[in-house]
Order: C-alpha cells, then sequence, then structure tokens
C-alpha cells in the first residue's frame, strides 16, 4: 500500500523567531521528511486490470489485481465479452471493448455488441475492504462499430482508437467482417472519427510520439498506418498471414506484429514503413498461434503469447531471435509488463488463471486465479 503522506507547511516556520541554529535543523528535518514523502507517495504496485470474456451469460467483468500480493481487489461488471482494454497514463480512466455474447469457452460469438465500456478507476491505495471505499465502475458506453477488439490511448490521453473487428466469415457464414476504427475524444466520451481500414481490423497501437496508430489487418495481412492529427490512413505496409496484435519499441523506432496465421513476428522499421530482415528470414519463428505481444520497458526484449503451445516465446530485440520460451497454462492470450520491467502478467483464458513470470530468470513464480476467462490483460503505468 502507498504510504500516508507527511504534510508539512514550510510557512509555519517563517512565523516564529527561531535562533539560526534551530533553523538549520529544522531545515534539516524538513528536507529529510520531504524526501521520505517523496518516496512514500509513489505507488508501491501497479494495478494489473484482466478483462473476464465469460463473468456472466451475457456480459463481462474486469478484474482488478494489486501486483504487490497479486490479490484480485474488485470485479468489474462491463459489457458482454469484453476483449481490449486500455489505461489512460494518468491511471483515472480505463477503456473496454466489448466484443459480443459467447455461449462457451469453444464457441463462436452469437452476438456482436458495439459498445465500448468507460471506467472510472481508482487508485491502489483507495482499494480496500471498507464499505465506502471507492470502486472502479463504469461511468460512460460509447456506440462504436460492430464486434470492436482492439483498443488504444493516444500519449496525451486525448483520444482512444478501436478497431471494429466484426466476424470472421470463414469461421461464422453470413458473418459480417468489420473495416473500420472508431475514434473517441475522451473529453466527451463521443466518436469523433470513423476510418475505414482492411478487413477483420483486430490490434492496434499507438507510436511513442502520439503521431501514428497502427492497426493490424487479419484478413488482409496488413498494417494499416493512420495519422493520429488527420484520422487519415497514410500507409499500408504487408506483413505475413493473419497478423493479430502490434506493439512499438519504447523509442517507437520498430514495431513488432504477431502474424496469427504463419507463427510468426514481423518487425517494422518505422521511419521506412517496411519490414526488416530478422536472422530467421522475413519474421521470426515463435510459437504456434501468436496472438499477445509485449516489450519491456527499456526495449530489450518482447515477450509473445502463443495460443495453442501454451507458452511465451521471449524475443531478444537486438538479436530478433527467440532466447527462452517460458511454459503458462492452457490458452494464454495476452500478456502485460509491469513498469518496471520485472513481471510481466499472461492470461491464460482455458486455465481461468494468470501467470505472473519473473522476467529476470524467465519463471512462472506466482498463479493468480481468475473464474470466467481472463482475456486480455494491462497495466498501469
Amino acid at each position: 500500500m502507498k504510504h500516508q503522506a507527511l504534510c508539512l507547511d514550510s510557512e509555519i516556520a517563517g512565523r516564529f523567531s527561531l535562533r539560526p541554529s534551530i533553523l538549520l535543523i529544522a531545515g534539516l528535518l524538513l528536507t529529510l521528511l520531504s524526501g521520505q514523502t517523496t518516496a512514500g507517495s509513489q505507488q508501491d504496485s501497479p494495478l494489473a486490470y484482466a478483462t473476464v470474456r465469460d463473468a456472466t451469460p451475457n456480459a463481462g467483468a474486469v478484474a482488478v489485481i494489486d501486483t504487490t500480493d497479486n490479490q484480485v481487489l474488485a470485479t468489474v461488471p462491463v459489457g458482454p465479452g469484453p476483449n481490449g482494454m486500455a489505461v489512460t497514463s494518468d491511471g483515472k480512466r480505463g477503456y473496454v471493448a466489448n466484443y459480443g455474447t459467447f455461449p462457451g469457452p469453444f464457441a463462436q460469438a452469437t452476438s456482436l455488441s458495439n459498445t465500448v465500456s468507460v471506467l472510472q478507476l481508482v487508485p491502489l491505495e483507495h482499494q480496500n475492504n471498507e464499505k465506502d471505499s471507492p470502486r472502479p465502475h463504469v461511468v460512460a458506453t460509447v456506440t462504436v462499430g460492430r464486434g470492436p477488439l482492439g483498443v488504444a490511448v493516444t500519449p496525451d490521453n486525448e483520444e482512444v482508437y478501436v478497431t471494429n473487428f466484426g466476424q470472421d466469415s470463414t469461421l461464422v457464414p453470413g458473418a459480417v467482417e468489420g473495416n473500420t476504427v472508431s475514434v473517441i475524444r475522451t473529453s466527451s466520451n463521443k466518436v469523433v472519427a470513423t476510418i475505414p481500414v482492411g478487413n477483420l481490423p483486430a490490434g492496434v497501437a499507438i507510436r511513442p510520439d502520439g503521431m501514428q496508430a497502427y492497426v493490424t489487418s487479419r484478413r488482409m495481412n496488413q498494417v494499416w498506418v493512420i495519422d493520429t492529427a488527420t484520422h487519415t490512413v497514410v500507409d499500408i505496409i504487408p506483413v505475413q498471414t493473419e497478423p493479430a496484435n502490434v506493439v512499438f519499441t519504447p523509442n517507437g523506432q520498430r514495431a513488432y506484429v504477431t502474424n496469427f496465421g504463419s507463427n510468426s513476428v514481423s518487425v517494422i522499421d518505422t521511419a521506412t514503413g517496411t519490414v526488416l530482415p530478422v536472422p530467421d528470414g522475413n519474421a521470426i519463428n515463435v510459437g504456434v498461434v501468436p496472438v499477445g505481444i509485449k516489450i519491456t520497458p527499456d526495449g530489450t526484449r518482447a515477450y509473445v503469447v502463443n495460443v495453442f503451445s501454451n507458452n511465451v516465446s521471449v524475443i531478444d530485440t537486438a538479436t530478433n531471435t527467440v532466447v527462452a520460451t517460458i511454459f503458462v497454462a492452457l490458452g494464454p492470450r495476452a500478456v502485460a509488463i509491469t513498469p518496471d520491467g520485472a513481471r510481466a502478467y499472461v492470461t491464460n483464458f482455458l486455465s481461468n488463471t494468470i501467470s505472473a513470470i519473473e522476467t529476470a530468470t524467465n519463471t512462472v513464480e506466482d498463479v493468480i486465479p481468475v473464474s470466467g476467462g481472463p482475456n486480455w490483460v494491462t497495466i498501469t503505468q
């Protein structure tokens, strides 16, 4: 828990006539206590938020996890079949894409949603068991396109990009594939732009400088590049089969794309908009059906979640080679990394758990039960 801040009013000392020596001691004490206050005001550990797809037959939820002790603090109801979630950089708001209604863990969605739940989040120090304690809760519901899947917030917290995936017509006869991205203005929680992209837009990420959004088109084997200032597509980058998610390195110079259908990860040079060659050829070979991906804060490693292999591939970004493989539980889907890079959290959808991985050793150090199918995970920064 965050230490309670010490409050000192420096003006009080000036109202008393004190000898210089006493003033010196008081100043030293003030400096010392101020240092303790600064350190104590920092949140000990960030919060992890995991979307839970099948929390109830007709609605999902978000599980709030204290990464200090890996305990679930709260479960917040949201819309049906939540998938992606993104949190503003100040940790105050969360945006959850409600994909649709699922009859079971192995079934396709029987109906698609078109909403994003906006959550008012609560800092760690207020998360306790008291009755009157504030709790995360939904403060708005925004209508977007059909089957929203991926979510990303711009670095300035002013806009949220949501991919409207629709439904895969090869899996569901008569399904309508999505082909748009909705842009939500956070000040009003209104959609201010709808951007046409390639069919089955799945993942979305905002470049660290906020100037571009990258969107994976699973059907068209491409990454669509959006200018965030004009809300227009400015480039289309071919990758490998069925790209699922995309993430940037901290300096924004590279983007890593998981290719769902070719068991690989493409590396894009963002300056040229071209796919870089790697030791494996055109893409890095990983496990079977890679979906989730996250890069450590120092940019040195990428953690790739392989759904059918039940493991995580660790990529050294300097060499673009796999340097470790971590086995988790059944049906892993997404990964998030703590701001200090010490731990990675992986959702295991079919096992109803989240694996906490120690990145220094690349071993699973804890398993957190989360019933209802944990789907996506994000961590406050």
